[in-house]
């Protein structure tokens, strides 16, 4: 094999598509490519999670594969609002948010793909690219939930930056999504302000 696996050993990211290998093997010719990834698949050197993914090692990360799977998409909702602190249930399943409604489970994990608009999937307002990985900000989840979902309920708002919520609510060009976080932030001052 003229392609050196070690090449990707030594990349940070864990989880691989089939373009990002040609990318790191800088190999064009995709049959070749494919065979070089059953390759070292077979010989245990990678792991298939899905059709075309692959993860170094057992020990990749979960959010670097959710952000593959299917492109755009980010971890919003409840993953994001749970480790914020906005919600204490914890939920194991990871939380997207993307161009279609899908339900996946990858190596005991599950991954739910909620379908938001696209000009608000392409708006980068709120988004933080890390690690291989895509994820909202917590205001940026909590109006994603707002906005998919409509009013329910949290068990803690105090950790959201209310003038960035005002500021991120006109990227969903909906006026009763506005209204709804006026009764949230009401609400907030009622709780901890007062």
């Amino acid at each position: 094999m003229s392609i050196d696996i070690t090449k990707v050993l030594r990349q940070e990211n864990t989880v691989f598509s089939i373009k990002d290998l040609s990318i790191i093997w800088q190999e064009t010719n995709y049959d070749l490519l494919k065979s070089k990834v059953n390759y070292y698949v077979k010989t245990g050197q990678l792991i298939r999670l899905r059709r075309g993914i692959y993860a170094k090692d057992q020990n990749y990360e979960r959010f670097e594969l959710a952000c593959k799977i299917f492109k755009p998409a980010y971890i919003s909702l409840n993953t994001v609002m749970a480790r914020e602190g906005i919600n204490f249930q914890y939920y194991e399943s990871i939380y997207l948010v993307s161009y279609l409604r899908r339900e996946l489970k990858i190596d005991s994990c599950d991954y739910l793909f909620f379908k938001i608009k696209d000009s608000v999937l392409s708006n980068m307002q709120g988004i933080i690219n890390k690690d291989g990985y895509s994820i909202a900000s917590k205001e940026r989840a909590f109006l994603d939930r707002l906005y998919l979902f409509g009013e329910t309920h949290y068990d803690n708002l105090h950790p959201l930056d209310w003038d960035l919520c005002y500021q991120l609510v006109s990227i969903y060009e909906q006026k009763s999504l506005v209204k709804s976080l006026d009764s949230y932030y009401q609400i907030f001052k009622e709780e901890y302000i007062a």
